[in-house]
């Protein structure tokens, strides 16, 4: 599917904006500088306008995913738990520092509270939630996505 497929199946009527940007960014994984021109000239708007809702969105993404993409939950209660200990264990696995510049590979980043306070800590990797992590289970988890 290209994105000129996708502009066709809304009208380009003001209120079908957000219903097309987040069917482009599930399609591509998030939603390129040249998309983001096609959109704006589709509604008759400027870009600007269509990269400050990607932007305040935190769903909506403005640049590629990495093939590995981790957030670890620093939240009060997480931290509580031990998320630190479980990050510094991804850290080292991965050879990566947290909320550092992601790369084509990984992204590690830190995340306030997510909302699974008491299954805590979290850490989510490619939208997998994975609950009550331990350190001593992150070689096991992430095993598993390589």
């Amino acid at each position: 599917m290209t994105i000129q497929k996708i502009l066709l199946s809304f009208k380009p009527e003001k209120e079908n904006i957000l219903p097309l940007l987040q069917k482009v960014n599930i399609y591509f994984g998030y939603i390129s500088k040249d998309s983001t021109y096609k959109i704006a000239e589709y509604f008759g708007i400027a870009p600007a306008k269509i990269y400050g809702i990607i932007t305040a969105s935190e769903i909506l993404k403005s640049e590629k995913p990495s093939q590995l993409e981790i957030a670890v939950c620093t939240g009060p209660h997480c931290t509580i738990k031990g998320s630190g200990e479980v990050l510094k264990e991804i850290e080292k696995y991965l050879s990566v520092k947290a909320d550092r510049q992601a790369n084509e590979r990984i992204n590690l980043k830190t995340m306030s509270c997510n909302g699974h306070c008491l299954a805590g800590p979290i850490v989510i990797i490619n939208g997998n939630i994975h609950e009550n992590v331990k350190p001593a289970e992150v070689d096991d988890i992430l095993k598993d996505y390589f």
